[in-house]
């Protein structure tokens, strides 16, 4: 019987919680595939950069909205149907709206009006309202809206929507399994639910192991969440509340310390070495840490005598780091840096990207790089090619296999050009996807 689990408490408690079970899930198959539902692709952003602070691999984790869940068990030419963009909702959005702008003229080419009012219209369809009735149609605003919600249907039924995406998919959960490699979700970030994905979580229920996290705790402070909790209580999940507790502290003079340090302080104008306190001195880094950021100003474009140097640690820089480079190039823990793991007879080595002396030679070991998100990883691939061809391996003789070329092949060809690396694409970029073409799409 799948595993059905959701656990309530402060967002301290939780983040702590579900890096726990991630490093608990991965301790004996580091490269099982793990897909966590986010409310957004913001909050899966966080979740990717604390989990890579904590020393976790992201190896073969995915990080999902339901738009994105989706799109992916969306069965394949839907009767010769296909999935409509946001742009393109919104482009037929203002298409109506120009058409007959009534109540909204006056606000209809303010910024941010057409997103305001498409998240309306796909409230609407996702609460499985078909049209508003006229009995409450009592006023000018909530006519213009009955007409517009009736317009909208009628211009995307040629289309697949992402409201009726979500629908499509909940039917299609089986394929669940077969798309992502488990049968396992981590719901995460959410405190209610529209009619639709209430429908794909009770779809999913049946079929996958779900841990569920929900910002709820008992009181009137948290009242907007107890439909959600109810929900999932309804489903059969056992309901297990965190005590509330702060995130851990970092050790003294440990990694952590020089991350929080970093992080405080990335963003503060460069100081001189005189203007320096007293009590400034005692939080220089780490020997560890410089030995990182000397190393990480090996092969960058931008090259510093002592990258250690500057506002972030309270002495005088010439010229200032950007964030992207000292977040990438710290290690993610003392642990992950330098641990090896014996998996099918094979050895993976998880180490820290910005130092690599390794002997280019071929020797049967597989390098694990995790990064913070698909930028990042393109970034370190980067690195790593550089740091092959300095190593006398010809540009020719090196090949980056990518997972889904939609996402990753725009963030190739930007970086490999602004780095100087020679690619060739062999699956070429849909003309929808390149540059210009998104230009020209933004004047129509």
């Amino acid at each position: 019987m799948p595993l059905k689990v959701v656990y309530t408490g402060d967002l301290p408690s939780l983040e702590v919680r579900f890096l726990e079970s991630l490093k608990t899930d991965r301790r004996d198959n580091p490269l099982h595939p793990g897909v966590v539902l986010s409310s957004s692709h913001l909050l899966g952003t966080h979740l990717r950069r604390q989990a890579i602070r904590a020393g976790n691999s992201l190896f073969n984790v995915r990080f999902h909205t339901f738009d994105t869940v989706s799109a992916d068990l969306l069965p394949l030419d839907y009767r010769k149907r296909k999935l409509i963009s946001p742009l393109g909702e919104l482009s037929l959005l203002r298409k109506i709206v120009r058409s007959h702008p009534g109540y909204f003229e006056p606000v209809q080419d303010k910024s941010g009006f057409g997103f305001a009012l498409l998240a309306t219209v796909r409230d609407l369809i996702d609460a499985g309202i078909e049209e508003i009735p006229g009995r409450i149609q009592k006023t000018g605003k909530l006519k213009d809206i009955a007409l517009i919600l009736q317009s909208y249907r009628k211009e995307i039924a040629p289309f697949i929507s992402r409201s009726r995406a979500l629908e499509l998919a909940a039917h299609n959960i089986d394929q669940f399994a077969a798309v992502y490699g488990t049968s396992s979700l981590t719901v995460y970030g959410f405190y209610d639910f529209t009619r639709l994905q209430r429908e794909f979580l009770s779809a999913a229920v049946e079929k996958l192991s779900i841990t569920a996290f929900l910002t709820y705790q008992s009181g009137e402070a948290y009242a907007f969440a107890e439909a959600a909790l109810h929900f999932f209580q309804q489903l059969g999940f056992q309901h297990t509340p965190l005590h509330k507790q702060g995130l851990p502290a970092p050790e003294s003079g440990s990694t952590c310390r020089d991350l929080e340090l970093l992080h405080s302080r990335i963003f503060q104008p460069a100081q001189k070495a005189s203007e320096k306190t007293a009590a400034s001195k005692n939080q220089n880094p780490t020997p560890e840490l410089r030995s990182v950021f000397q190393a990480a100003g090996r092969g960058r474009r931008k090259q510093f005598q002592d990258p250690a140097q500057g506002s972030l640690f309270d002495t005088l820089q010439s010229e200032p780091a950007s964030d992207t480079q000292f977040q990438l190039s710290v290690p993610v823990s003392t642990e992950a840096t330098h641990s090896t793991l014996e998996v099918r007879n094979s050895k993976f080595e998880i180490r820290d990207p910005s130092s690599d002396t390794r002997d280019p030679t071929p020797d049967g070991t597989v390098t694990l790089i995790s990064a913070a998100d698909e930028p990042a990883e393109i970034t370190e691939i980067c690195h790593e090619i550089q740091n092959c061809a300095r190593n006398g391996i010809d540009f020719s003789e090196m090949a980056v296999l990518l997972r889904n070329p939609e996402t990753y092949v725009p963030l190739v060809i930007d970086t490999f050009t602004a780095n100087g690396v020679p690619y060739y694409i062999q699956s070429a970029l849909p003309l929808s996807e390149t540059h210009q073409a998104k230009s020209l799409l933004l004047f129509l």
